[in-house]
């Protein structure tokens, strides 16, 4: 079937979809705002797993729908665009923006990678460990987007085929290490944000305001607890060929010495950014994330070190308005009673047990974001599992975590994260690469981040029931 005919079945299966849910009647206990609401909502479902357009679009197209069904008034929806959330995305998007206008984090990138291009292992270890950690403090897909491009003039300069076990390696290497550091800070990914913004919208009892020092002391554990997984499944899944290094350190040397000693500009970005994360640990409590973000990237316009038209190069609004609809839609869900409904009359999950009821929903999240965007897998289960939780007594913090921390462990298809779809474009790996490895790995992870929950989050003072 052509690529046309299926997105035409797409768009019209979503439409049938859309019409069969509104022709249906309304139960007495969800009310007509309620049902067109989940009417819409299963329509941007629908089109985020099938795409027949770019997920950005979905999104808009589902929010012009409220105001047209009535649900809501147009100046009450799009009034969800100021969400702080937003601004915090778009002032991570901009720190981004400058560490590679200014070429600071591909200095940093070519001077590791440099030290410890000695042989296979090492130099995988290297990427692996510089994905995570540039994910630290930059949007994970922008480190993609920095480091395949490194990785790529390695992988042909030691005259890697596509059959290359190396060439696998260090990809994956790259992909698997930015998959997971998402998973690192407040910066590393714009769904963190998004769920922040959806726990603060309608904020259940017994919840507290996420900080930039409380996420990482849920996240870190996994982060830190995966580089050994990952290394050893690439390892043994990939072992080494005995290629020689020479090319790749000559390579990397050279870009190193063509770099030129460290600018102005780049001493100006890491004194910002080191300025931004000092001021989000101490003040994002009383000032916001969002004020923070916008204040120090316009430091950098102020400073001259980046101007508007880089911007436009650099930043993804598509991602801004995805994450600007999915809000919006989350808090009609939200207001109209919608979430409420599915929580009380079709999901049983508010009367199971709390600790069976984490491991479903966290493993449900790392299931769909195989499937859809993992910011789709926010806006479809926060409304939800934010509803359970206060049903149940579990902390709606934990909810959070196990929203976020999960639909951060997508390892097998390309359709979850930009890095996944960047390094499959590359021609170098196909599916038959991850299909077995992904998942298992991802299920491994998943294991540990469980553990963690239960055992270790307690002693960090995150305790998985309210007042537990």
């Amino acid at each position: 079937m052509s690529s046309d005919k299926k997105r035409l079945y797409s768009i019209l299966g979503g439409l049938l979809l859309f019409g069969g849910l509104l022709l249906l009647p309304t139960p007495a206990a969800l009310g007509v705002p309620a049902h067109r609401a989940i009417a819409i909502f299963s329509l941007c479902i629908f089109w985020w797993f099938t795409t027949p357009v770019d997920l950005p679009v979905t999104g808009l197209v589902g929010l012009a729908l409220v105001p047209i069904f009535g649900i809501m008034p147009a100046s009450q929806v799009f009034a969800y665009f100021g969400n702080q959330a937003i601004f915090f995305v778009i002032g991570v998007f901009l720190i981004a923006a400058v560490m590679m206008k200014t070429g600071l984090s591909t200095r940093l990138a070519l001077i590791l990678l440099s030290r410890l291009a000695r042989n296979e292992n090492q130099l995988a270890l290297g990427v692996l460990l510089l994905s995570l950690g540039l994910s630290a403090v930059i949007v994970s897909h922008a480190v993609a987007a920095i480091l395949l491009p490194i990785v790529l003039e390695i992988v042909h300069a030691l005259k890697c085929d596509h059959r290359s076990r190396f060439a696998k390696r260090v990809l994956l290497s790259m992909a698997w290490g930015t998959v997971i550091g998402s998973n690192s800070t407040l910066l590393s990914s714009a769904r963190a944000s998004l769920a922040l913004s959806l726990a603060n919208a309608a904020p259940p009892a017994g919840y507290e305001p996420i900080t930039f020092v409380s996420f990482s002391r849920a996240s870190l554990p996994l982060v830190v607890a995966a580089i050994v997984p990952l290394y050893l499944a690439l390892r043994f899944a990939f072992p080494p060929s005995g290629i020689s290094m020479e090319p790749a350190v000559k390579l990397l040397r050279a870009k190193v010495a063509e770099a030129g000693p460290v600018k102005r500009e780049e001493w100006i970005t890491g004194a910002v950014i080191g300025g931004m994360i000092a001021s989000m640990v101490l003040f994002a409590g009383s000032v916001g994330l969002g004020s923070l973000a916008l204040a120090f990237s316009a430091l950098l316009f102020f400073l001259r070190i980046i101007e508007w038209d880089d911007v436009e190069n650099y930043v993804a609004w598509g991602v801004i308005l995805l994450y600007g609809g999915a809000i919006a839609l989350g808090q009609v869900l939200e207001i109209t009673g919608a979430a409420q409904w599915i929580v009380s009359d079709v999901l049983p999950l508010d009367r199971v047990p709390p600790w069976i009821f984490l491991l479903v929903f966290s493993w449900a999240a790392m299931i769909l974001t195989e499937l859809i965007s993992n910011s789709g897998v926010v806006v479809l289960l926060m409304p939800i599992g934010l509803k359970i939780a206060a049903a149940s007594g579990i902390n709606p913090s934990a909810v959070v975590f196990l929203t976020v921390l999960p639909s951060g462990l997508g390892l097998t298809m390309p359709t979850g994260t930009p890095a996944m779809a960047m390094i499959f474009g590359t021609g170098f790996l196909n599916l038959k690469d991850t299909a077995v490895r992904g998942p298992l790995l991802s299920h491994l992870l998943w294991a540990v981040l469980m553990a963690i929950a239960f055992l270790i989050w307690p002693m960090l003072g995150i305790q998985l029931r309210v007042g537990g």
